[in-house]
């Protein structure tokens, strides 16, 4: 049985965090061999077509509805990009996945923050999606230049 009834997009498009830094952690499995997490950013501009420049942050803020709000959900957040070279392993990346379990209710984000190493190799269609084992209850793209 499903417990996230809907996903609402509420902004996407260019972000800028208040806060002073942004947790980071060794994540093999990321393109840019890190994972990057905050509690809380500003939307800069809403837009779908973006021009890259270092240390920008590109993603959604959503909210997932469901029948008991605060209620604890599992779902995945996907982002779909162009290839990138992992810095830690070599390998090539096409997608991020990321596992979380969030409350029913609350403002979330998903992001990408640019390296200037990722900028050269990040051009094309971006793609989150939030979804609820197979399926996708929420999808904005990116044109990123």
């Amino acid at each position: 049985m499903m417990k996230i009834q809907s996903a609402e997009l509420l902004e996407y498009g260019i972000f800028k965090n208040n806060q002073p830094s942004t947790e980071q952690e060794v994540d093999e499995n990321s393109p840019s061999g890190y994972f990057l997490w905050t509690d809380e950013l500003v939307l800069e501009l809403q837009t779908n077509r973006i021009l890259i420049r270092e240390g920008m942050r590109v993603g959604i803020k959503y909210i997932l509805h469901g029948r008991k709000p605060g209620k604890m959900v599992s779902y995945t957040c996907r982002i779909q990009h162009p290839e990138m070279i992992s810095p830690l392993n070599q390998q090539p990346y096409t997608e991020i996945l990321d596992h979380r379990h969030e409350p029913l209710g609350e403002e979330l984000f998903d992001f990408f923050e640019f390296d200037d190493e990722d900028i050269p190799v990040a051009r094309g269609e971006w793609i989150f999606q939030i979804l609820e084992k197979e399926r996708v209850l929420l999808e904005q793209r990116f044109e990123l230049r």
